[in-house]
This record gives C-alpha cells, structure tokens and sequence, in this order.
C-alpha cells in the first residue's frame, strides 16, 4: 500500500478522535478514555511512519541549509509530543472508568489536562498547516 495513503489515513483518525476527544461525554467518558488512549499510540504510529524524517531533521537541526520552515514544523512536532505524553499521563491521574485505581485527587491534574489538551489542538492545526 502506498505510504502516503497510510499517513493521509492516519492523520484523518487521528483528527476525528481528537475532535470527538474534546468533549469529555460527545459519547461516554468511557470512550474518551479508551480512545484518548488509542490516539496516543496512533500518534507514536505516526511518528514512527515519519522516522527517517525525525532522524535527518535531527542531524541538520543547527545547520544553516535546513529551511526556517521545517525548523518550526520539528519544534512544533517536538513540542506536541511533549503536550501528548502530559495529556496521557494527566488522562490516566483523573481516569475514573478503565483505570480508576490510579485516580489522581489533586484539581492540578485536571486543569492540566484540560489546558494541554486545548495546545495540543492549537499545535496539530499549526502542524496540519505547515
């Protein structure tokens, strides 16, 4: 199959669950649970499919012939992993359907949650824009 279709199809997953992701209770809390879960690994999937670029960003990074455009796009993609992985960790702190034995009480948790989750919407339409 081609790879491009994999990754068109992917993003377009990735986008519908995080639209239905932004309320809490569009379908059940349930749901948001699990499938804050499985966007997480779609998002690793996606960072895997685009490996080789990662990696020769990564070694061109602080040279002078990477274009000031894929510089932002590395810095907005680093950044949403950072966003990602909170949104994970704080989703499982205030789990209260499939993981509810490490339920988290402090409000910290929770607001945390709710303002890495409104960036990481800002980064994907910046990342989708780019």
């Amino acid at each position: 199959m081609n790879r491009n279709l994999i990754r068109i199809g992917l993003d377009v997953l990735m986008f519908v669950l995080l639209v239905l992701l932004y309320e809490d209770r569009t379908i059940s809390l349930e749901f948001h649970e699990i499938a804050g879960l499985a966007i997480f690994g779609l998002f690793l999937i996606h960072k895997g499919i685009n490996w080789k670029w990662i990696a020769g960003v990564t070694r061109r990074l602080f040279g002078r012939s990477l274009p000031a455009k894929t510089r932002l796009g590395y810095i907005v993609d680093v950044l949403l992993l950072i966003v990602m992985v909170f949104i994970v960790v704080s989703g499982i702190m205030i789990s209260r359907t499939i993981l509810v034995h490490v339920y988290g009480t402090t409000p910290v948790w929770r607001f945390g949650h709710f303002f890495a989750s409104a960036l990481a919407l800002l980064l994907v339409g910046i990342h989708a824009g780019l």
